[in-house]
């Protein structure tokens, strides 16, 4: 069984991704591969959702998928790795208070794994719910989808650790459940 991680959006209590820097626009962070040259250390920006949402989430799933100390850890505890990781700082574009604790995460992987006859899908890139094919993952614990490569799955192994982990900000759904008009 598969699941998404993606960024709870509805949690008005963490803080907003501002966006690419100048260095991150240069490089498309979800097309699966590997960079040709390491991505230099950066800062990104956030501020309140808002106005009042001050919490740091364990993960921005946004332009550059940012993950916390925390979170990155207990992916490549369960094994996770097919993923590269680069230090960044972010911090709050107000108060210039910095988190030194968070890194941009490149997942290297487009996997066409959507059994399509099991999954409703409005059209190529419009899923409704998706059935992931366990052959076509390969044993893969993380990857992206050829089809809709902004959505990360996760396998069951990995899902069930973090949501045991009280995360702030993640929302992680069985692949089957997750409608993209509702989210």
């Amino acid at each position: 069984m598969y699941y998404f991680i993606t960024q709870d959006l509805d949690d008005v209590t963490t803080m907003n991704f501002l966006g690419h820097s100048e260095e991150s626009g240069k490089r498309l962070w979800i097309n699966g591969v590997r960079f040709s040259e390491p991505f230099p250390k950066d800062t990104f920006y956030v501020k309140p959702c808002m106005g009042s949402g001050k919490e740091m989430p364990d993960f921005f799933d946004s332009s550059v998928p940012v993950m916390s100390k925390r979170l990155l850890t207990a992916f490549t505890n369960l094994g996770v790795d097919n993923i590269d990781v680069y230090q960044i700082s972010v911090k709050e574009e107000n108060t210039d208070e910095e988190w030194s604790n968070y890194f941009a995460i490149n997942f290297i992987g487009l996997v066409d794994a959507i059994d399509r006859e099991q999954s409703e899908m409005e059209d190529e890139y419009t899923f409704h719910s998706t059935v992931i094919d366990k052959n076509k993952a390969q044993d893969l614990l993380c990857f992206r989808l050829f089809c809709g490569p902004t959505v990360l799955v996760i396998h069951e192994k990995v899902a069930k650790k973090l949501m045991n982990m009280n995360l702030k900000g993640v929302l992680i759904v069985k692949t089957e459940n997750y409608d993209e008009d509702d989210f």
